[in-house]
């Protein structure tokens, strides 16, 4: 006879005839490690079925071609001038692991993102559907950071705007054209942060200008009053700035107008 069949009795001292069975717990936990074990094998086999399935279907001439003429075409607005671009892509199990292919192209205006969604692999479908056309300000609130994605498996960026997170691979032969876009995007913002830094500095120089006092130097024929009326203020409020008994004043005297503030 087995162990794990083997039934426990336990007699309960305080209470005479009375007795408890206690079975094992072992058969319990045996299924349960089984049936833990079976999704796991289901989630590996899964996700990995999926990736060997699809991993080769990276970049398809197909889905190229409809991005390069939606962004020479539609995309782009009268004048604008495409700087940089390059083609990324991002499989997910949401779309059986196929591959959603985008374009990220840098003007002399903006960034726009086109997107691709694979077509359903259940209807056998060609890729005739037509992308989706987003476009992002090129400023400051536009972060693009290359590293890993896709679990680390790809190099790729991660795309960082107001309510837009989003991570795209890139093949190695897309590389110099990710680092390109980037770039071009670098130069914009630092530009940018430079133009906003020399403005700063423009404002609170103003400012400590105004702060800074104003004096008057007595020429030859002028008067209290005039001088008053010159800078807009009172021949009392002169006399109190600069302790003053009465309105004489003498050819080179110098007359605090406006303190410091």
């Amino acid at each position: 006879m087995e162990v794990s069949e083997v039934e426990y009795v336990t007699l309960d001292d305080a209470k005479t005839g009375e007795f408890t069975v206690v079975r094992p717990r072992r058969r319990r936990r045996r299924r349960v490690l089984v049936m833990a074990g079976v999704v796991l094998g289901f989630i590996v086999l899964f996700f990995g079925g999926g990736y060997a399935l699809w991993q080769r279907h990276l970049d398809p001439v197909a889905a190229r071609a409809i991005l390069t003429r939606e962004l020479s075409t539609y995309a782009l607005e009268p004048g604008e001038t495409l700087r940089a671009s390059a083609y990324l892509y991002w499989r997910s199990p949401l779309s059986y692991f196929r591959s959603t292919h985008a374009v990220l192209g840098a003007t002399d205006r903006r960034l726009l993102l086109l997107t691709l969604a694979p077509p359903d692999p259940l209807t056998r479908e060609a890729e005739t559907s037509l992308p989706t056309i987003r476009d992002l300000p090129k400023d400051t609130t536009v972060r693009v950071d290359t590293g890993r994605v896709m679990f680390g498996t790809s190099r790729g960026i991660t795309l960082r705007a107001p309510d837009v997170r989003e991570r795209w691979a890139a093949r190695d032969e897309q590389w110099p054209s990710v680092r390109a876009v980037v770039a071009d995007l670098s130069t914009v913002q630092r530009t940018m942060r430079e133009d906003a830094d020399a403005i700063a500095l423009a404002r609170l120089a103003a400012v400590e200008r105004a702060r800074q006092p104003i004096w008057h130097k007595v020429t030859r024929g002028e008067a209290l009053g005039s001088i008053a009326t010159q800078y807009g203020t009172t021949p009392e409020r002169l006399r109190q700035l600069n302790a003053m008994s009465n309105d004489r004043i003498r050819t080179g005297d110098s007359l605090l107008i406006k303190p410091r503030t």
